[in-house]
Parts: structure tokens; C-alpha cells; sequence
């Protein structure tokens, strides 16, 4: 979809930013970068493109830009979600300590007073207690699997034989069909 759009309209600069935002395979960092340049450059002037483009250093390994495109997002953008944990960890891989306890406690404070979702992974590396760690978990988990009411309802169990549902998207040839073909078998016995 963002290909046709770029063809009907090259300067659709939303276009060109969604692109570099579904570049995310390590073969096409570099392309996804360059549509983020070229977002910015069509007047993009939010710090979504320059996120984007840092993810993209990032990935990479080039953490000097990264920084500076995280650095620039959050400029144009202070209220963007997690840029201050993505400049932090850029600091880190660059091993730059004079500005570590700053924006450690940055980092925590959003974890701890604003709800910062922040992986919990990333947080373990930060001078955190437990509770902070359980705290940054726990909005994490909700943001990324949010709760479901249940699918069954608490109805009488009828008598009769259990019933048993098997879902797959695809019991074609795969492994686990191979695996279970003998369970399947040994049913209604």
C-alpha cells in the first residue's frame, strides 16, 4: 500500500514515513532509514520519522546516531512514548558514564510515576529495586497483552463425553501434525 501511494503521489511524506516504519528485516534497515530521511525531508516535522531512523542506527549499531536522531525526536516531540530509555541505552552501548545517573533516573521515574512502558528486560540493566522491576513488568505485560474476558462462560458442565477442540492455523504439513496424528487417532475410544 505505502509503494502505490509513493507512486501516486511522491511527495505524500506519511507515505514515505509508514514505509521506513515497516522496514524492520536486517536486509532492509537501509531502506527503511532512507524513507525516513526522505519523510523528513517531504516536511515531516513531528519526531515519529526521527525515531524511526534511530531504531534504524540502532539495529545497526551505529549508537552515535541513534542518539542524536532519539536526541532530535524528543526535541520535537517530548511526549513521545520511550525516548528517554532509547537515548539512555544508546548512552550505555557507547559507554558514555557522565550521563548515565541523569538519565537512569529518568528512566525510573517514568517507570515509576508516569507509567513509562518500557521492556522489562531493559530495565533489569538499570539500578532498580524489585519493585520497580515488578512495577515495570506489570505495565508492560497490560500495554502488550492487555486482559480478555473469558471465553467460556460458567455454565453447568453437561454430562457426557469430554469434548475436545484442536485449533491450528495450519494442520497441513507440519511438524506438530506429524507429532499429534497418534493422539487424534486414540480419541472416541
Amino acid at each position: 500500500a505505502c509503494e502505490q501511494a509513493i507512486r501516486l503521489k511522491p511527495d505524500y511524506a506519511r507515505a514515505w514515513f509508514t514505509r521506513g516504519a515497516a522496514r524492520v528485516a536486517p536486509s532492509l534497515i537501509e531502506e527503511g532509514i532512507a524513507s525516513h530521511e526522505r519523510a523528513i525531508a517531504l516536511g515531516l516535522s513531528d519526531g515519529l520519522a526521527f525515531c524511526g531512523m534511530g531504531i534504524g542506527h540502532y539495529l545497526l549499531d551505529r549508537f552515535e546516531r541513534a542518539r542524536a536522531c532519539f536526541e532530535e525526536a524528543r526535541r520535537r516531540s517530548p511526549d513521545l512514548h520511550g525516548l528517554s530509555a532509547k537515548i539512555l541505552f544508546c548512552t550505555m552501548r557507547l559507554c558514555d558514564w557522565s550521563a548515565l545517573p541523569a538519565l537512569s533516573r529518568a528512566v525510573i521515574d517514568g517507570v515509576e510515576h508516569r507509567n513509562t512502558q518500557l521492556e522489562p528486560f531493559m530495565f533489569l540493566a538499570l539500578p532498580t529495586t524489585p519493585a520497580q522491576q515488578r512495577r515495570c513488568a506489570g505495565i508492560y505485560s497490560n500495554a502488550v497483552c492487555p486482559p480478555v474476558a473469558p471465553l467460556a462462560h460458567n455454565h453447568p458442565r453437561r454430562t457426557g463425553p469430554l469434548r475436545i477442540a484442536y485449533v491450528s492455523k495450519d494442520f497441513c504439513n507440519h511438524p506438530v501434525t506429524y507429532l499429534i496424528a497418534e493422539t487424534l487417532a486414540r480419541h472416541d475410544r
